[in-house]
């Protein structure tokens, strides 16, 4: 490695790239990320594993488990989907479709509604009962917090992607984390998709965490916020 001005060349056996920083500042980050990502991936030896008994065993823990979708215990309201605005109804349609589709969900969305009477729909957070086809609002929003989250976000409705982390450890073992944020990408894409053809515009929510997960009432070492995305109609 050599300096040259304001850039860094990095060598090796196979490249010479110009970075535009000094690379011993993020030595100790790239370390840190380095070790987490060789944790987060399978390293068993095949040679060691039976692939029928492996195959077996993974069948059954998604009969058992991979389609359970844990609904909350405490429900505010009750909401038929045929009973809401069209854009929700077709949102709630491309999650069941996804549900269907997907064996083992790892993925458990949230919406929250920030603009009052928003799609005729009271502010608060929801989740999805695809089994009933219903939206249950669990939580009801203040004004002091909708003013605060006004702050970061136009947004009318805000959808949440947490990766349940237990779940995902239950079926995935170390890989758990790569496996979950993989699920929550492609469920984005989708998400991405679909508002375009609603005419929703599309924005990261950035916020907080830890602080938007307690707001929504999620346990924080069960489900792990992934990726928030705000939508609003435009304009």
């Amino acid at each position: 490695m050599q300096s040259t001005g304001n850039y860094v060349i990095v060598m090796s056996d196979f490249m010479c790239i110009e970075r535009p920083y000094d690379y011993d500042t993020f030595d100790d980050e790239l370390n840190r990320m380095l070790k987490f990502h060789q944790s987060s991936i399978i390293t068993v030896d095949p040679t060691l594993v039976d692939a029928h008994f492996f195959v077996q065993q993974k069948e059954s823990l998604v009969d058992a488990y991979g389609k359970n979708f844990e609904l909350p215990g405490v429900v505010v309201n009750k909401i038929d989907v045929s009973e809401v605005d069209s854009r929700i109804l077709l949102l709630f349609h491309m999650l069941k479709e996804w549900h269907n589709e997907v064996r083992v969900i790892t993925t458990y969305p949230i919406m929250s509604i920030v603009s009052p009477g928003y799609c005729s729909l009271c502010p608060g957070a929801y989740v999805f009962d695809f089994n009933e086809n219903v939206l249950l609002q669990y939580r009801k929003f203040d004004g002091m917090l909708r003013r605060k989250w006004g702050k970061y976000t136009y947004s009318s409705v805000v959808l949440s992607l947490f990766l349940d982390i237990e779940k995902s450890l239950y079926f995935y073992k170390s890989s758990a984390y790569l496996n979950g944020v993989l699920q929550v990408g492609m469920l984005l894409e989708r998400i991405h998709s679909l508002c375009a053809k609603l005419n929703f515009q599309v924005k990261d929510f950035f916020y907080n965490t830890q602080t938007f997960t307690q707001e929504v009432g999620v346990n924080l070492r069960k489900l792990l916020l992934i990726h928030n995305v705000g939508l609003g109609e435009l304009k």
